[in-house]
């Protein structure tokens, strides 16, 4: 998460060592306070005035940089921006080094050593790894035409290399962990957004089709309370028992343990349609499959026979299963109303967002598999969930209490 100013998230770590680099490279100015003694000298001369100048000039666009390098205590963040805002205070403070190296001798090979280091804070790794040689070069020149000796060049250029790539380096580690940080950040977030979005799709799928069943069951009731009171009350028994399972299965989902069967699945189709009048039948067994698997297909039952009590007017409905060494197969066939006939709200086949045949998709796709729907050339809809079965899965053979709790619920 960003601070309101548009930065990055700061670690406290981050912030101490950041602050400790600053205070220790701008306590290397006091290597400065020879030189600067000796333009204070008595009887100060119009040219020592002009150094002087030259170095006040020096020191506050170097504290400038350092200082600026590090808003919030995070070193790095002056790296951004263009090329030549970047350069520009490198290249200023080469120049009034240069300028006091060949005015007033080799005393100042030192500020070569100060802009090496400006240069490791404002630039980025890959404008530092050329410039850092192009400073030691620099340094060779000005130290040369200065008449430094070799021992005074020598450890410029050592000082200038060596410092400047630490700090280089330790500008980058602190620069990349900040992105590190914030990418996690930026990763929780969307893992947090990613569970909304799938718990939203569960309490679609979970309370579109109990509702559906307690609304058909309620207008029933309502219409044999005069007639037959005994079998309304029945039907509202039904509802009760329907909510408490809605509410059930809402705590299963709120504490994501709930995986549905295909067994309860097709049991469930069989109430819910024998009470909005469609006839009903299944055929075939998918046998004993891997979790996912079967929660997956178990979804595509329950989506596929919501939409048939939602959408399509038909008088019967068909589930379908199918399985050989490679794939299983699961088909919900209506003999209602193609897609593009359906008018009370919107076809199950155009439902956006994460909900509906959407939200299948996703929960196919997320074990291999994939979702077609649409309508039939006889008439009616068809929605088809394959999903592959991977080498090992376990076989038919070994699925007799599932197929038990499926035939129990009857075939019409």
């Amino acid at each position: 998460m960003s601070h309101k100013d548009g930065t990055e998230p700061v670690a406290r770590s981050d912030v101490r060592i950041a602050r400790l680099v600053q205070v220790v490279s701008i306590g290397w100015l006091l290597v400065l306070s020879g030189p600067i003694s000796a333009l204070l000298r008595p009887g100060l001369t119009i040219p020592a005035a002009a150094s002087l100048a030259g170095v006040v000039v020096f020191v506050a666009l170097y504290l400038w940089v350092i200082l600026q390098s590090a808003p919030r205590g995070i070193i790095g963040a002056s790296q951004d921006g263009t090329g030549l805002e970047r350069r520009l205070p490198i290249g200023v403070l080469a120049t009034i080094a240069v300028v006091l190296i060949l005015a007033d001798g080799p005393p100042w090979l030192d500020l070569i050593v100060f802009t090496a280091v400006a240069a490791a804070f404002r630039l980025q790794l890959s404008e530092a790894a050329w410039t850092l040689p192009a400073i030691v070069m620099l340094a060779i020149v000005a130290g040369s035409l200065a008449r430094a000796t070799p021992q005074d060049i020598g450890w410029a250029c050592t000082l200038s290399l060596s410092i400047g790539a630490g700090q280089a380096s330790i500008v980058y580690a602190l620069s990349t962990v900040r992105e590190l940080r914030a990418a996690r950040e930026e990763i929780a977030r969307l893992a947090i957004s990613e569970e909304r979005l799938r718990f939203a799709r569960d309490l679609h799928d979970l309370l579109g089709h109990n509702l559906s069943l307690i609304a058909l069951k309620s207008e029933l009731a309502g219409q044999l309370v005069d007639k037959a009171p005994d079998r309304a009350a029945a039907e509202m028994r039904d509802v009760e028992q329907v909510a408490r399972t809605a509410l059930r299965e809402v705590r299963e989902a709120v504490a994501g343990y709930r995986q549905p069967t295909l067994a309860s699945e097709l049991a469930a189709a069989t109430e819910i349609l024998s009470a909005s009048g469609i006839a009903f039948r299944w055929v075939g067994d998918a046998g004993r499959l891997p979790a996912p698997i079967e929660a997956a297909l178990a979804w595509t039952v329950r989506e596929g026979i919501t939409n048939v009590i939602r959408h399509s007017r038909a008088r019967s409905c068909t589930v379908k299963i199918s399985r050989d060494s490679n794939r299983v197969v699961v088909e919900v066939i209506d003999d209602g109303r193609g897609a593009r006939e359906r008018v009370e709200g919107p076809p199950p086949a155009a439902s956006g967002g994460h909900n509906g045949l959407a939200g299948l998709s996703e929960r196919v796709a997320a074990v291999g598999g994939q979702v077609d729907a649409g309508p039939r050339d006889p008439g009616g809809f068809r929605l088809t969930a394959t999903v592959p079965l991977a080498r090992g899965a376990p076989g038919g053979d070994s699925a007799a209490q599932t197929n038990a709790t499926i035939r129990a619920g009857g075939k019409s």
